[in-house]
């Protein structure tokens, strides 16, 4: 995986991502759970509860959404909502350029209300396909106005003002330093402990039987 400097005014520069993630690390310690406090999270607070799912995954991921449809509804339904696994979302820019201001505008909505956020990670992984560098500002604004309380112009111009890169930035570095090779890419921690990595949209069974749950 290659990072995508979506700050750099112009065309998007690329770095490589680099590092290492090691075993057996408290949530705390590990990489993934960098600035922890400030993720989104469905289900309990992470470390509380039996597991804690860190995702990182980007908007323009064909695989991101893959897992999205097929396998991310019955962890939410069946580990999540139950209370037994928190779910962190942390998403970031590297597969398609529209993500740049994908990224921001969730962000942006996670600065002012949650149920936005994720309701734009839904649909951008509902619409993906058709989204793309010409049109992801207007489809967002659209969204935003039409199916939220937010001011659609207000986040739109956190976006045109990259508002929020900082948090953005934070994801990037601490997928760099867990040595994420792609997306979706998840760390998985058993009573707030690591216990392993998985690349891809695994099956359901998958983050089931590596939690233990």
């Amino acid at each position: 995986m290659r990072r995508r400097r979506f700050l750099a005014a112009g065309t998007a520069a690329m770095a490589a991502l680099a590092g290492c993630t090691g075993g057996g690390k408290a949530l705390g310690d590990h990489p993934a759970g960098t600035a922890l406090s400030a993720q989104s999270t469905l289900g309990p607070e992470p470390g509380t509860a039996e597991g804690t799912i860190v995702g990182f995954e980007d908007p323009s991921c064909h695989a991101c959404a893959r897992f999205e449809t097929d396998v991310f509804p019955r962890i939410e339904r069946e580990l999540v909502d139950p209370g037994r696994v928190s779910f962190v979302y942390r998403p970031i820019p590297i597969v398609y350029e529209w993500a740049g201001a994908a990224v921001l505008a969730m962000e942006s909505a996670q600065s002012r209300q949650t149920e936005t956020f994720w309701g734009l990670k839904e649909f951008y992984y509902r619409n993906q396909r058709g989204i793309s560098t010409d049109n992801v500002r207007d489809v967002t604004r659209e969204y935003v106005d039409a199916e939220t309380a937010l001011d659609a112009g207000a986040v739109m111009n956190d976006v045109a003002n990259r508002a929020h890169r900082d948090e953005v930035e934070t994801n990037l570095d601490a997928a760099e330093k867990a040595d994420v090779g792609g997306t979706p890419t998840f760390f998985l921690f058993k009573e707030g402990t690591f216990k392993t990595e998985l690349v891809g949209p695994q099956d359901y069974s998958v983050f089931a039987n590596a939690l233990g749950v």
